[in-house]
């Protein structure tokens, strides 16, 4: 009985431990994720009224400004994301793949510095370099326009991004998987498809979405690279938007709206691209094992099962 109570209080105690652990994350989510979420969905669901001058706004009218215009700036900062984020992949893969190959120690980490070293610096520091070198080059102020711009900016900034979730993927890659491929008949275009690709699928996901999500809902890159009046995206429209939210309700209420409706159209996106595939997997394959109609035992009824059975073979061999 002491034993097993002094065993309850030491699992009850790891298990507090454990809890300790996960309570400092726990609470940056809860205070910098769902704290503002909340207020965000609040705002924008809820009458608004401004104090200095008078005005009030329905629910309907802090919706009002989700119209056309907003839906041609979502349209424009996703593509100008997804070529961004193409760029990306296209410049850090066979960088990282030619790194993992790289026998030099020394080599891996200098190249290593330099290209993480973007995020050393701050975010504005980086944007007024990049136009100061296009103004010099160009020899004169206000020399950027166009989107292209834009893009160079995003691909300048996320870059990294890419970069280290690759090539910490392919620096552990099995050279004689590729080695191997090659030995059947493969060339080495093929092994990379074949092999190469599959391997990093996780890391290419990953890096994807550090740098797409970033790039559509980015503040300030449009702002300062693209000098034409039509210029920003959404990020920086809700941020102008909701510029004056502190002192002006109605502002608040008319960006966390746009902001709200950017979040469905992300989430959306996202359970068309990973949720609604992923669970169609998940019903295909119990359709097809046959366990989506027939309840399958679980751990303890398998090593209950097993237990019957040596209890009963030893006792037979008694008898």
């Amino acid at each position: 009985m002491l034993m097993h109570l002094k065993s309850k209080l030491v699992n009850t105690f790891k298990a507090k431990k454990k809890i300790w652990l996960i309570l400092p994350f726990t609470a940056i989510i809860f205070m910098l994720f769902i704290v503002p979420s909340v207020i965000v969905i609040v705002a924008a669901l809820r009458p608004a009224f401004d104090v200095r001058s008078g005005l009030s706004s329905t629910v309907a009218e802090n919706f009002q400004n989700v119209d056309l215009f907003v839906a041609e700036k979502i349209w424009k900062s996703f593509w100008i994301a997804v070529v961004s984020t193409f760029i990306c992949l296209v410049l850090a893969f066979p960088f990282c793949y030619f790194l993992a190959f790289v026998k030099s120690k020394v080599f891996k980490s200098t190249v290593i510095l330099f290209a993480t070293a973007p995020i050393w610096s701050s975010f504005l520091i980086k944007l007024i370099g990049l136009k100061t070198l296009f103004d010099l080059l160009a020899g004169h102020t206000e020399s950027t326009y166009g989107d292209i711009f834009t893009i160079i900016g995003i691909v300048y900034m996320y870059l990294p991004f890419m970069f280290l979730p690759l090539y910490t993927v392919l620096i552990h890659l099995p050279k004689n998987f590729v080695l191997a491929s090659k030995d059947l008949g493969r060339n080495a275009f093929q092994s990379f498809f074949l092999i190469v690709i599959p391997y990093c699928k996780t890391a290419i996901i990953s890096g994807l979405t550090l740098v797409l999500l970033p790039g559509f809902t980015t503040v300030a890159i449009p702002e300062f690279l693209n000098n034409y009046n039509n210029a920003s995206l959404i990020g920086d429209y809700i941020f102008n938007l909701g510029n004056n939210a502190i002192e002006s309700e109605l502002s608040a209420a008319q960006s966390s709206a746009v902001s709200l409706v950017l979040a469905l159209v992300i989430l959306a996106a996202y359970s068309l691209w990973v949720l609604i595939p992923k669970g169609w997997r998940i019903v295909k394959h119990k359709l097809t094992t046959g366990s989506f109609f027939h309840q399958q035992p679980n751990k303890k009824s398998k090593l209950l099962v097993l237990g019957t059975t040596v209890l009963d073979q030893n006792i037979g061999d008694k008898q």
